[in-house]
């Protein structure tokens, strides 16, 4: 894992390689650091349920790292220079900031990109990976499993080519739904790779040029706990905490990350103006859920903040909290963020606001397009404002729309059915590529 946050997407598989008798080592590319809050870590709470895992932190050249990363980077522009990424403007203008000017401005060259690119990764395939060697050595593992890998500047192909000079199989498990179209490219492709569903795997062929023959649909572990999960608030124990009334319905604004909506606080400020003055939503209440990283700061009659500066529901007691928070809502309402696929999970109506202020986080990132088309219906975008509200009244009118939520569950995040975990089909994988 590049860091110990990624325990948070993959707690059911580690949990699941301990259950079935594997011995397991996490290896970080950063030490992992103490948590604010006083509230352990996801890496923690696994490990203080399950012995058997060891924990360290490899070391690494940092001058060479640093000039591995720069190669790197620049094969990752590239790569949203290709025909197929046209639309991905967000993302490919992510990647050109951090470049120096004159190296983009290269590229940007129409005749020189091909040139450039076998230039770059002839470069790119010479660099040592004696560090990340050693560190595989010292493990002695009988398959190498790499989450995300496809990070900008790519940190982790050392390791997969490690690896394959040692003779250890490696497998991709990709980490989340943007993975393979907001973030870099595949400079080393492992023996296997793991993909959340079918578009995953189509995209690691269109985009990667992978071939499908390495690629497995095993579903999305990061999502394998709401499969088990229950409300352990009632809902007038909520509404009390949070001081609404438990006799009327609530909608649940969720906020995203400042990459996606930078002044959220008067986005949704504004949004609240439009629900006031519609005649069938003046009275509504709503719950906000900020995002930890992008705070927003509303108060008026009928509105709650909770947590007041955000969470991360990332460890047992906020993940809790937060499921109790969609459970009891009427629909979720939101931008750009993952608490749209959490919510269509467990069967809420989920209402995208159209926010031509952040067309460059919504339209313009090709995850949301295709989440949007593959959503099976259970997330809606409405055309304009007046049309989204609209769907807000219609939600808690007295015959509100049923969302087809098996149809999204098995069409994003469990294809080989809702009662398959991701984690038992990704260590059914590790198990037959060591077989």
């Amino acid at each position: 894992m590049r860091h110990e946050g990624f325990a948070r997407n993959f707690s059911s598989t580690l949990t699941e390689l301990r259950t079935r008798g594997h011995d397991v080592t996490v290896l970080l590319d950063r030490q992992p650091t103490a948590s604010s809050s006083g509230e352990p870590s996801p890496l923690e709470e696994i490990l203080e349920r399950h012995a058997g895992i060891d924990v360290r932190v490899r070391s690494t050249h940092p001058r060479r790292a640093r000039f591995a990363r720069g190669v790197r980077l620049w094969l990752d522009y590239l790569h949203y220079l290709q025909p197929g990424l046209e639309e991905a403007r967000t993302a490919r203008e992510r990647v050109r900031r951090g470049l120096p000017r004159a190296v983009a401005a290269l590229s940007d060259l129409p005749g020189a990109r091909h040139a450039l690119r076998l230039l770059l990764r002839r470069l790119e395939r010479a660099l040592p990976a004696r560090s990340a060697t050693h560190a595989l050595r010292a493990v002695g593992p009988d398959v190498l499993l790499v989450t995300p890998l496809v990070d900008l500047g790519g940190e982790q192909v050392d390791l997969v080519r490690a690896a394959r000079a040692i003779g250890v199989p490696s497998v991709l498990a990709v980490a989340s739904w943007d993975n393979l179209t907001s973030k870099g490219t595949l400079h080393e492709v492992p023996d296997r790779v793991l993909v959340w569903n079918r578009r995953q795997r189509s995209e690691l062929a269109d985009l990667h040029g992978v071939d499908p023959q390495r690629v497995r649909v095993t579903g999305a572990a990061a999502y394998d706990h709401w499969f088990t999960m229950t409300a352990q608030a009632t809902r007038p124990e909520l509404c009390a905490e949070v001081a609404l009334d438990p006799d009327r319905p609530y909608i649940l604004y969720a906020g995203s990350s400042p990459f996606i909506a930078p002044d959220e606080g008067a986005f949704v400020r504004r949004w609240l103006d439009g629900l006031r003055a519609h005649p069938s939503l003046a009275d509504t209440q709503i719950l906000i859920r900020p995002h930890p990283l992008n705070p927003i700061d509303v108060s008026a009659p009928g509105v709650a903040t909770h947590p007041p500066g955000g969470a991360n529901p990332v460890v047992s007691t906020r993940r809790q909290q937060y499921f109790d928070a969609l459970h009891h809502s009427t629909a979720v309402v939101g931008v750009n963020t993952s608490a749209l696929l959490e919510a269509a999970l467990i069967g809420r109506p989920v209402l995208v606001i159209p926010a031509p202020q952040y067309s460059a986080t919504q339209q313009g990132l090709v995850h949301f397009r295709q989440m949007m088309h593959d959503a099976a219906g259970a997330l809606s975008l409405a055309r304009t404002t007046s049309d989204h509200l609209s769907d807000v009244a219609a939600t808690l009118g007295p015959h509100p729309p049923q969302p087809p939520t098996r149809a999204f569950v098995e069409a994003v995040v469990r294809p080989g059915g809702e009662h398959r975990s991701a984690a038992a089909a990704i260590v059914g994988a590790l198990e037959e590529i060591v077989r």
